[in-house]
């Protein structure tokens, strides 16, 4: 018995394969579907067309992609415009603890000029030039006092037999003022003033200033008493005196022990 041709061998209806249609191609990004109508036209049915689709991670008209930043703004880890980044000043301007451009250094000088910054070693010219004229100012008044109490001094001996003066009472309150006077106006110009300012008032005319060697600040009344006395052992065969003029700092035995130089602009 032979099957019908529209059956299969197990007796079921054969039925013909139904054609698919072909899938419409997918425009690419800027381009139209075919037979669809131009963006912003009218298609004979009154509805507009549509723009073809985007590629996926494409950005839409004024919009970065992710990750960029927009037109106008700063990027990741960038300042904003017009903004200096964290830790670094301003155009223009110094870091904080920073002297500005071509402004003198930090030089605590009450009374006294500014020294710029970069200073160099006082030789030792200036140096005695300077107190020269401390010794002036302590003791020029002083010294005339003495003298007008040596001058009223009358004759006397004293307890081995030998002659000598002695002031009478006008002569003794005078010379008594001028050690007073003497003593006051050494203070004052070597300890006060030199020790607050770095500059006694030698110093302060010829311009030099007397300063700690690590930081450049003034030394102190207290460590300028000191150094004043450390000056004996420059006394002692002048030595000390004589050794800024081939020591490499241009120091005294007082300035090696005070820790100090003397520097000029």
């Amino acid at each position: 018995m032979s099957t019908p041709s529209n059956e299969d061998p197990y007796g079921k209806p054969h039925q013909e394969p139904v054609p698919t249609p072909e899938r419409a191609a997918v425009p690419q990004y800027g381009e139209q579907s075919y037979g669809l109508p131009a963006y912003g036209e009218q298609s004979s049915d009154g509805s507009y067309g549509q723009a073809a689709p985007e590629p996926a991670g494409a950005a839409s008209y004024g919009q970065q992609p992710y990750g960029q930043a927009s037109y106008g703004q700063p990027g990741a880890g960038e300042a904003p415009y017009g903004q200096q980044p964290y830790g670094q000043a301003p155009y223009g301007q110094q870091p904080y603890g920073q002297p500005a451009y071509g402004q003198p250094g930090q030089f605590p000088s009450a009374g006294a000029a500014p020294m710029p910054r970069g200073p160099e070693l006082a030789h030792w010219g200036l140096r005695v030039g300077a107190s020269v004229i401390d010794s002036l100012v302590v003791g020029f008044v002083p010294w005339i006092l003495f003298g007008i109490a040596s001058a009223t001094a009358q004759p006397a001996v004293d307890v081995f037999g030998n002659v000598t003066s002695e002031p009478n009472a006008a002569g003794a309150v005078v010379m008594l003022l001028g050690w007073l006077l003497y003593i006051g106006t050494w203070v004052w110009n070597r300890l006060i003033r030199q020790g607050r300012t770095g500059q006694s008032v030698g110093k302060s005319v010829l311009k030099i200033w007397l300063v700690r060697e690590r930081d450049q600040q003034p030394i102190g009344a207290g460590l300028a008493l000191g150094r004043d006395i450390a000056h004996v052992l420059d006394s002692i065969l002048m030595l000390g005196y004589l050794w800024p003029l081939w020591d490499p700092k241009k120091q005294t035995f007082a300035d090696k022990i005070a820790g100090s130089v003397v520097v000029r602009p």
